[in-house]
């Protein structure tokens, strides 16, 4: 007596693509394989290499699925964890990667940078909110590091400029005359916290930077 399979294995091979593109998920898959066992040609069984490939595939597919969600729930954690930082942070004095810098009406203000290896020669440049250049500053601390000095206020001539906010750049050489990576430092109290996509910024000096940026907490003395 001839018997037949309603549907052969090779129709039934299991892939790791649905028609259409689409991803192959772990219920799917399984049900494939339980579906090709059950319809296998008896006169051309699974062979039990095939059979062991298939569930290895399985198995694979299992813990792809299972890394995955270790990892998203484990950046979850983390965004959580850095949002909790921050948000401890207000009402801290601390010491930011940042470009702005808030001038008051009378006294000065604290300008900085830091410097990933040792310079030899340093340059700061203040711009005001036109992007005109009004006070460069050569600095002799060149180690590596976290630096910061006080800006009294005045231009290049010595006259006083007028309160606001201006744009802080700086620029390093080492002793052969090649660029140093050198950034610019700002400082301040961290006013409040404010959450975008899904991450935590640091309100200093009306600036929105990073958790990331910050480089120094300290307490500032009377």
């Amino acid at each position: 007596m001839e018997i037949s399979a309603t549907t052969s294995q090779t129709d039934l091979g299991l892939t790791s693509t649905l028609a259409g593109g689409s991803e192959l998920g772990r219920d799917e898959f399984l049900s494939l394989l339980i579906l090709q066992m059950r319809n296998q040609d008896p006169l051309d069984p699974m062979e039990n290499q095939e059979f062991i490939a298939q569930l290895a595939q399985f198995t694979s597919l299992e813990q792809m699925m299972s890394l995955n969600q270790k990892f998203d729930d484990s950046m979850v954690l983390t965004q959580s964890l850095n949002n909790a930082a921050a948000a401890g942070m207000i009402g801290r004095t601390v010491r930011a990667n940042g470009s702005q810098v808030d001038l008051a009406d009378a006294g000065g203000t604290e300008v900085g940078y830091f410097l990933p290896v040792e310079a030899a020669e340093v340059t700061l440049k203040l711009f005001d909110d036109q992007g005109v250049l009004v006070r460069t500053i050569t600095s002799s601390e060149g180690t590596s590091g976290p630096h910061h000095m006080t800006w009294d206020g005045k231009d290049d001539l010595g006259d006083r400029v007028a309160a606001g906010r201006y744009q802080l750049q700086v620029s390093a050489k080492d002793e052969t005359g090649a660029a140093v990576d050198a950034l610019t430092v700002v400082s301040g109290k961290v006013e409040g916290v404010t959450f975008k996509n899904g991450g935590a910024l640091l309100l200093i000096n009306g600036q929105e930077l990073p958790l990331s940026s910050l480089l120094e907490v300290y307490e500032q003395s009377e």
